[in-house]
């Protein structure tokens, strides 16, 4: 049984914060350092551009890691589980019944993760600024 905690941000919480291109064309990528350069080229092919902005999944999933409660405004906290037979082998199930209190334990099979639910995006492209204009 697995017990490091455990942070989850889905598709949805992505998808929900944009950047605008503009601020990702004519700020974030104007930064002139190798660290930047490399972010680039990795997001040269990147098919996350929507109507609404650019989906930066990685570099928010990275933030959240770093900065955590400093990006994330929402979470909840929710007994999970992995379903490893069946037509929906390989899915994640979350229990969104059931309600986890410090002192209570998860259900058997299940395990007890943080699902982030909604972020700060100013505050993310502060710190994205900040990290990729302070690296080499």
């Amino acid at each position: 049984q697995m017990t490091t905690p455990t942070t989850l941000v889905g598709w949805e919480v992505c998808i929900e914060n944009p950047i605008s291109y503009d601020w990702y064309s004519n700020v974030l990528d104007k930064i002139k350092t190798k660290c930047n350069e490399f972010r680039r080229n990795i997001n040269k092919h990147n098919p996350h551009k929507r109507p609404t902005g650019y989906v930066c999944c990685d570099e928010l999933l990275m933030a959240v890691a770093i900065w955590g409660n400093e990006i994330v405004t929402e979470d909840i906290d929710k007994p999970v589980k992995v379903v490893l037979s069946g037509d929906c082998r390989g899915m994640l199930l979350t229990d969104m019944r059931r309600r986890i209190s410090n002192f209570e334990y998860c259900p058997e099979g299940y395990r007890r993760i943080d699902i982030v639910t909604k972020v700060n995006t100013e505050k993310f492209m502060e710190k994205m600024y900040s990290a990729f204009s302070s690296l080499p």
